[in-house]
């Protein structure tokens, strides 16, 4: 009965595997299919796997063409080499779905080392992982500095600033900074808008005062950091509206008494003395000269610049009157024939300040950097950013740092400087003083002569209350007080005036903006009426012209 059921069980068995293939004869689309199925491997390993491009937001890979067209894509492998552990990587993208032998991967982090690794996939299954490859991700750059800045409305209580668009869409927002052109040092800017937090590249101050220069530079933000400052554009404020009480009771802006104070020759915005001759910037940013320039005995009349060049600011010298442009280009427009060389090695790039003086011609570029036409810095100072920059005597020369810092220098190397934070300095001759943060005056020396080895004295007499603005020369100081008047003291503790028992220094009264002291002999200050006055050693030295009244 046993061997009955085992020999039915072969019969069925035999049946069923006969009426498999007379089925499979039957269909031979489906026998290919499974011989192709049996047949078809897993993809071989990519191979020749590199980073053949790496910026800071992404890696592109590339590796060899594997010569397989049963592969369908690939699957991108990436390890963050400081943070993963080793062996641990991150699907990128499970399956490009893409023969391209290439890949980029735009979701890095700057600053980062990445490992990858790829695997090919065809629809027997994947690849063993590639060798892999490494790629350092660098910093994400600081954003250009804005360009193509102007101010494209000016009304008596607003301006607005428009700039080009960067193209940078890293970009987050923009610092907005503004100077005071008559009433802040140059290069001192007033930030008004720390960070806008938008892309747009136009600004609105509203907080503006009518009847005032301004000058203006924009710095472009992102998450590196900021750029560069911009070129500066300037602004110039009409009057406030004046209410008409006739008929109709209207708003007529007064913008007469600007143009008047802009055509009169007699108002002055700015003043600088220099050696035997000063010169003093009108409202409408032309500059006029007087006096001499007797360094060497030449005693030639000192130059005013063409009436058609506009200026921000003007510096008399030693050797030659300075100034800066509106574009913010340095001039120098009355060089002694003797010294015209120096003139030959100034910036062809933007400075904010300028200082020609009784030394080498120093001036501050937009970065902050400074230069001096007598060649070298020593490092102390090339390392550091500058608000101003003062030349003294015969190669000394001081500034204010952007961190308030003094630093002093001569052709020898660095000069020890006075400690501490302040405001504003002045220095002139070998002599210096500067504001503190409670607007007192400390004043030092490097003591006159003494070329190869000045020593920093701080014997010198400091004027007691507080003052706005201080300038220094060899034998005299002055300074505006906080009331506008002005003081003069000196010379430093040890050193003799050459000047005769007929010099006199006392100041004139009245109320001043600023005041300015020439290499000896005088100085001259700016009231706040605009007039200027200069008082000084004029019964010794009869210095031609600068007493002149009324000034041309």
């Amino acid at each position: 009965m046993i061997a009955t059921v085992i020999r039915c069980r072969r019969a069925i068995g035999a049946s069923l595997l006969l009426a498999s293939m007379i089925a499979a004869a039957a269909s031979p689309v489906a026998v290919a299919a499974s011989t192709v199925a049996t047949q078809q491997s897993k993809p071989a390993k990519p191979a020749g796997l590199s980073a053949s491009s790496v910026s800071y937001d992404s890696v592109t890979l590339e590796w060899d063409d594997p010569d397989d067209d049963t592969v369908t894509g690939y699957r991108i492998l990436r390890r963050d080499v400081h943070n993963q552990s080793s062996g641990v990587f991150t699907t990128v993208d499970q399956d490009t779905a893409s023969t391209d032998t290439s890949y980029t991967d735009d979701t890095v982090e700057p600053r980062t080392k990445y490992a990858y690794r790829v695997v090919a996939i065809n629809p027997a299954g994947t690849s063993s992982k590639s060798k892999y490859t490494n790629a350092r991700t660098p910093a994400m750059p600081k954003p250009a500095k804005p360009a193509g800045l102007s101010a494209s409305s000016v009304s008596y209580d607003s301006v607005t600033l428009e700039w080009d668009d960067p193209d940078d869409d890293t970009v987050t927002g923009y610092r907005i900074l503004r100077r005071d052109v008559h009433n802040q040092s140059s290069g001192v800017f007033t930030t008004v808008d720390q960070d806008t937090a938008s892309t747009d590249t136009s600004y609105t101050d509203d907080t503006v005062e009518p009847r005032t220069k301004y000058a203006y530079r924009v710095v472009a933000i992102n998450p590196a950091g900021t750029s560069s400052k911009s070129k500066y554009t300037n602004a110039r404020t009409p009057a406030a509206p004046t209410l008409d009480t006739g008929p109709g009771s209207r708003l007529i802006a007064s913008t007469n008494e600007t143009a008047q104070q802009e055509a009169d020759p007699t108002h002055f915005v700015d003043i600088d003395a220099g050696w035997s001759h000063a010169c003093a910037l009108r409202a409408n940013g032309q500059v006029v000269c007087w006096g001499i320039n007797n360094n060497n005995n030449e005693n030639t009349p000192a130059l005013s610049p063409p009436a058609s060049n506009r200026y921000i600011e003007v510096s008399a010298g030693r050797f030659g009157s300075c100034g800066v442009l509106e574009s913010g280009v340095p001039d120098c427009f009355d060089p002694l024939s003797a010294s015209s060389w120096y003139t030959r090695m100034l910036p062809s790039d933007s400075v904010t300040s300028i200082s020609a003086d009784s030394g080498p011609i120093c001036w501050v570029l937009e970065d902050g950097s400074i230069g001096c036409t007598n060649g070298g810095l020593p490092s102390s100072v090339a390392s550091e950013q500058f608000t101003s920059v003062h030349s003294g005597g015969v190669g000394y020369a001081c500034g204010l740092t952007t961190s308030r810092h003094v630093k002093c220098w001569h052709l020898d190397g660095a000069l020890r400087a006075p400690t501490g934070l302040f405001k504003s300095i002045g220095y002139g001759g070998y002599n210096g003083c500067g504001i503190r943060d409670d607007d007192t005056v400390e004043c030092w020396s490097h003591r006159s002569h003494h070329f190869s080895n000045p020593q920093l004295s701080f014997n010198d007499p400091n004027p007691t209350g507080t003052f706005t603005q201080v300038e220094t020369s060899y034998h005299v100081s002055c300074g505006v007080r906080t009331d506008q008047s002005v003081e003069c003291w000196g010379p430093p503790t040890g050193e003799t005036p050459n000047l005769s028992s007929g010099a006199d220094f006392t100041p004139p009264e009245g109320q001043f903006t600023k005041v300015s002291v020439d290499f000896l002999y005088f100085a001259c200050g700016l009231k706040v009426d605009g007039s200027v006055v200069c008082w000084g050693a004029d019964e010794t030295y009869e210095i031609p012209g600068i007493y002149d009244e009324p000034l041309p």
